[in-house]
C-alpha cells in the first residue's frame, strides 16, 4: 500500500485544501484516496477510485459514508494557516497572542527597526523588518494566507494591499476610516484591480463590535479571522503530524473517525505513534490517549496493517479509564511505512 502523505504535503502547497477518504471498514480497509483540483490519487493501484470520487467529494467533511462494501471516513484538510501582520504598533501587539491562540503561524512586519523586533513580539513565529515594497520577497505565497494591514500610514497600507491582492489569500483586511478605504479602493481601481477583487478586501477591518482601544480592535479582527476561517469546513493538518507521517520508519496513524456524546475530541483528530520517538499530535490526552498509544505500539510490534476500536466513555468505562466524560470515540488505526 502506497504512502500518500508525501503527496498530500506537495498538494497542499498548490491547493487551498486536500480531500482524503480512508476506508475504515470493509473489503478495502486502509485504502486512502486523495484529491485536490483535478488530481486524484489512490494508495491501491488495483482500486478504481474514480467511481467513488463523486460521492467522496459530496460527503460532509468529518463524517463516514458507505460506498459499496466499504465505509469511508472523509476529511478535508487545509495547510497550516499563516497570519501576516503589516505594522508593529499597539494593535499588532494585542493581535499576535490572539493569532497564536487561534492556531495561526504569525509573522509581524514593519519598516522600522524599533517596531520590528523579537523582543517586542516574543510570541510571533517570525518578525521581519524592511520596506513594504521589498518585504514581500520574504513572504512565501500560500493558499492559506491571512493578511492584516495596520501600518502607521495610508501609503504603507495601500502598498501592502496592492501586493496582497496580487497573490492568493484567504483573508485580507485593512484598517482605516470609510473615507480612507474608499480612496484606497478607488486608487487601486484606477491601477487596474477588478471590482470583484477589491470587494474581497475587509475594510474597515474587523467585526462591528464598537471596538475603540487597540485591544478591542484586535479582538474584532480576531473575530473576523475566525468567521472567515470557519466558512470552509476543513481541518488544519497539524504540521508535526504531517512531518511524522512523512518521516522515515514505520508508524501508526490513529484517527478518530466517529464521535458520540461528550467525548473530548471530534472526528478527524489524529496522532502518530512511532517506535523510537514521542507521538506527534493528540486525540485528547489522558487515559484514552494512553490506551490508543499502547494499541498502536502493539500494532507496530505485530506488524498489523489496520485496526479499528471503539472507546466507550460512559460512566462505567470512564471510571475504569480515569475519565469523567461520557460518549465514545471510534478510532481507526493505519500502519504507515516508509
Amino acid at each position: 500500500m502506497e504512502n500518500l502523505f508525501d503527496r498530500m504535503e506537495e498538494m497542499m502547497r498548490e491547493e487551498p485544501f486536500v480531500g482524503m477518504g480512508i476506508s475504515v471498514e470493509g473489503r478495502h480497509q486502509g485504502t486512502q484516496i486523495l484529491w485536490s483540483g483535478d488530481t486524484c490519487l489512490c494508495s491501491e493501484g488495483d482500486v478504481s477510485a474514480a467511481a467513488w470520487l463523486p460521492k467522496l467529494k459530496e460527503a460532509q467533511s468529518g463524517t463516514c459514508i458507505r460506498l459499496e462494501e466499504d465505509r469511508f471516513f472523509v476529511q478535508r484538510y487545509s495547510p497550516q494557516q499563516e497570519l501576516v501582520i503589516f505594522g508593529g504598533g499597539h494593535i499588532s501587539g494585542a493581535l499576535v497572542p490572539l493569532g497564536k491562540m487561534l492556531g495561526f503561524q504569525v509573522t509581524v512586519t514593519d519598516d522600522r527597526e524599533a517596531f520590528a523586533s523579537a523582543e517586542r513580539f516574543p510570541e510571533a513565529d517570525r518578525v521581519l523588518c524592511g520596506e513594504y515594497t521589498e518585504i514581500f520577497r520574504e513572504l512565501e505565497e500560500t493558499q492559506a494566507g491571512y493578511y492584516v494591514v495596520v501600518t502607521r500610514g495610508h501609503l504603507g497600507d495601500k502598498e501592502c494591499v496592492r501586493r496582497i491582492l496580487q497573490r492568493p489569500f484567504r483573508y485580507a483586511g485593512m484598517i482605516g476610516s470609510r473615507k480612507k478605504v474608499a480612496q484606497t479602493k478607488e486608487d487601486l481601481r484606477k491601477e487596474g484591480f477588478a471590482d470583484g477583487l477589491l470587494e474581497q478586501l475587509h475594510a474597515p477591518i474587523g467585526l462591528k463590535i464598537g471596538a475603540e482601544t487597540p485591544e478591542e480592535i484586535a479582538v474584532s479582527i480576531a473575530a473576523e479571522l475566525i468567521q472567515v476561517k470557519n466558512q470552509e469546513k476543513t481541518q488544519v493538518m497539524d504540521e508535526k503530524v504531517l512531518q511524522a507521517l512523512t518521516a522515515p520508519g514505520d508508524k501508526v496513524l490513529a484517527m478518530i473517525v466517529e464521535k458520540k456524546g461528550s467525548a473530548p475530541r471530534g472526528a478527524g483528530t489524529c496522532m502518530v505513534v512511532r517506535k523510537d520517538a514521542a507521538p506527534a499530535g493528540t486525540i485528547g490526552g489522558g487515559a484514552i490517549e494512553y490506551e490508543v498509544q499502547r494499541h498502536a505500539e502493539e500494532m507496530l510490534r505485530r506488524n498489523l496493517e489496520t485496526d479499528r476500536k471503539m472507546y466507550e466513555l460512559n460512566n462505567i468505562h470512564s471510571a475504569e479509564l480515569g475519565m469523567i466524560c461520557g460518549g465514545s470515540n471510534e478510532v481507526f488505526f493505519l500502519r504507515v511505512a516508509k
